[in-house]
């Protein structure tokens, strides 16, 4: 069932009510930060609800100021959040309040360790590592906000390194280089006779004809 509700109520200055806890409203013992955009954080322990806005620490109100306090919101109790807003009693699906965010969304960094980042929640550190012959772009760590956006709004990236691509030029021209010395054994291996050779040979069989003619004569 329901265990309770807490209240905020924007007007001169930001007050809070809670449900079986306090009499009426009451203004936070913080100022609230100044940004027109809230984002509001409640926290539950055995014993007491500590209020958040924007990260700034309100109030930690204790649950045992009173026994109808501590009868239902104290101990490990866990219940359905709801969140509702209204303006002035106007229509009442002009809802301006929302849910805060509890991760942030997915993200991939392509030719990285982890690849894929999916419901890292609010407050979560990662440290994007690149493989092997990948140098980084950006900066290496992020950290999901409070308002579940990323820490940083340009992502990390991962290139191939300029040196391996180098590399891989240099070993390519060293195959075609090999590639001719292949060609060259090929033709010795295959019987062929070098064209030097053909030459010295012919020059020896003319020397041969004209002794043989001597020889005749």
């Amino acid at each position: 069932g329901k265990v309770g509700a807490v209240e905020i109520r924007f007007a001169t200055s930001i007050m809070y009510s809670i449900v079986h806890c306090t009499s009426d409203y009451v203004e936070f013992p913080v100022t609230p930060p100044a940004e027109v955009e809230k984002i509001w954080t409640v926290a539950k322990t055995n014993t007491t609800l500590i209020f958040f806005c924007n990260g700034m620490e309100l109030l930690e109100y204790n649950l045992d100021n009173s026994t109808d306090c501590l009868e239902n919101w104290g101990g490990n109790v866990v219940g359905q959040t709801q969140f509702f807003g209204y303006r002035n009693g106007s229509d009442p699906t002009d809802v301006y309040y929302r849910e805060a965010p509890d991760s942030c969304p997915s993200i991939l960094v392509s030719n990285s360790t982890t690849g894929t980042w999916s419901d890292e929640k609010v407050g979560t550190s990662i440290e994007v590592v690149c493989n092997i012959a990948h140098l980084l772009q950006g900066t290496s760590n992020l950290t999901c906000q409070i308002d579940g956006t990323w820490s940083e709004s340009a992502l990390p990236t991962c290139i191939e390194s300029a040196d391996d691509n180098n590399s891989d030029d240099d070993d390519d021209d060293d195959d075609d280089d090999d590639d001719d010395d292949d060609d060259d054994d090929d033709e010795d291996s295959s019987g062929a006779t070098p064209r030097g050779s053909i030459s010295k040979i012919l020059a020896a069989f003319i020397g041969s004809a004209a002794l043989f003619g001597n020889v005749v004569v």
